[in-house]
């Protein structure tokens, strides 16, 4: 027996009103939703941002603050750690602009 396959929206947060009287179920609904997208760390404030890269005037690549040159596949590794941080973080902003007012 086949079932029928639905695209469904796990969670939908209400938006905050504008005196606030929604908070505590507004509150308890955004964590829920981070939760389930994993990114309540983000919220939470323990997830570290990655190390920053720069080019040194020796025309290497180095870790900011850091003396040790990169190799290419560790520049890439970082770029990807910074890439998936950096969507974590703008889809934690997504959701709080979506469902705030202006």
């Amino acid at each position: 027996m086949l079932f029928p396959t639905t695209n469904i929206k796990l969670y939908n947060v209400l938006r905050l009103a504008d005196d606030g009287l929604n908070w505590v179920t507004y509150k308890a609904q955004i964590l829920t939703a981070f939760g389930v997208k994993g990114l309540k760390q983000h919220i939470e404030g323990c997830v570290q941002e990655p190390c920053q890269t720069e080019i040194c005037k020796d025309s290497k690549i180095h870790i900011v603050n850091q003396n040790e040159v990169i190799l290419d596949n560790k520049v890439v590794e970082l770029d990807d750690e910074q890439d998936c941080y950096d969507q974590s973080k703008d889809q934690v902003r997504q959701q709080i602009y979506k469902t705030i007012s202006n």
